[in-house]
């Protein structure tokens, strides 16, 4: 039998911030490396483009990471874009992600629309957009009801949410769980639209 010997002056291994932040994408949007595998995809809303680093040395894995602003480093994979106006030809896209980018976090109603519109329009037929974690903005939709529970008001924001993504036309919108410990009840969910 073989006994390790804690060494108090080893560093633990530590993990980057982009690998968390990666894992948290997979966790919250439901994708795996074996899930990635293949598909060129698309990152909206990527901040500092962590799952395209996380990924990059990774021979089967294409993964585009745009924002609006300049990550705080050079990132391979990185395009710095606006989302209501993609630099990309129609259909350029398996899989397409976004966890809390702008489609969730802008409360112009407006720039969401643009958002989606180019979203499906980069997309290729019968691929796929992961949307969240969570309901949409809830400044895009009228005031809710002052006299409603917290958990009504969820629940209101929820469908409304999943109502306006039904609105652009996907073959398929659906709300899909997430099963994880580790995220809020109230946002334990991602939106999933097939073109």
């Amino acid at each position: 039998m073989k006994i390790k010997i804690f060494n108090m002056f080893e560093a633990p291994e530590q993990k980057s911030s982009h690998q968390e932040y990666a894992e948290r994408i997979e966790r919250n949007l439901g994708v795996s490396k074996k899930f990635l595998k293949n598909k060129k995809t698309l990152d909206v809303g990527a901040g500092d483009s962590s799952l395209a680093e996380c990924y990059k040395d990774e021979k089967d894995i294409s993964i585009i990471a745009i924002d609006i602003k300049e990550p705080k480093l050079k990132t391979e994979g990185f395009v710095r874009a606006d989302a209501t106006q993609m630099p990309f030809e129609d259909e350029s896209f398996d899989l397409i992600l976004s966890m809390g980018g702008p489609v969730s976090i802008l409360e112009d109603r407006e720039q969401v629309e643009k958002i989606i519109k180019e979203i499906k329009r980069v997309l290729k037929s019968g691929g796929e957009a992961r949307i969240g974690q969570g309901y949409l903005n809830a400044n895009i939709f009228e005031p809710v009801k002052k006299d409603l529970e917290l958990e009504q008001i969820f629940k209101f924001f929820r469908g409304k949410s999943l109502e306006f993504l039904q609105s652009f036309g996907f073959k398929q919108v659906e709300e899909v769980e997430i099963e994880s410990d580790k995220v809020d009840k109230e946002r334990d969910y991602y939106y999933r639209l097939v073109k």
